[in-house]
């Protein structure tokens, strides 16, 4: 099987299930009475490829092929404005839990450079000013010569 055969095989239905889903998506606009303008024509056309996508990835890690790869990407394209919503959330969460925890990382870092700048510069005065304990008075004499 070449490689094109294989891309056909995997998009095929997710395309003929997205061109039902927004179809679907559509006709249930007008049974309740909402006008189908061009901005949603527009909004639904560059939504797409992202829901093409989520329902790739979904479908792959299902297992899903054929059918019900198609009838998994209508179900999505039926509510994809709601799906856009839901991965972008979910994508924020996962980005904002991401930076708090290098943020909380970098905290800690700086926490610790500053104690040990303020512990030496404190060991340092100590021991010129004459009020260091006598342990720190017998490291200095025996490092240096």
């Amino acid at each position: 099987m070449t490689w094109l055969e294989e891309q056909a095989i995997r998009w095929l239905p997710i395309g003929a299930g997205l061109a039902i889903g927004t179809s679907a998506r559509y006709g249930l606009m007008l049974s309740e009475g909402r006008r189908l303008t061009w901005r949603s024509v527009v909004a639904d056309t560059l939504m797409i490829g992202l829901v093409a996508l989520v329902a790739s990835e979904t479908a792959d890690r299902l297992g899903l092929s054929g059918t019900s790869a198609a009838l998994l990407s209508a179900t999505l394209a039926i509510s994809s404005d709601r799906v856009i919503r839901l991965v972008r959330e979910r994508f924020a969460r996962r980005v904002e839990a991401s930076l708090i925890e290098d943020i909380d990382r970098a905290k800690g870092e700086v926490r610790q450079a500053v104690a040990l700048e303020i512990s030496g510069r404190n060991i340092i005065d100590d021991t010129m000013t004459g009020r260091a304990p006598e342990d720190y008075v017998t490291l200095r004499r025996e490092r240096l010569p």
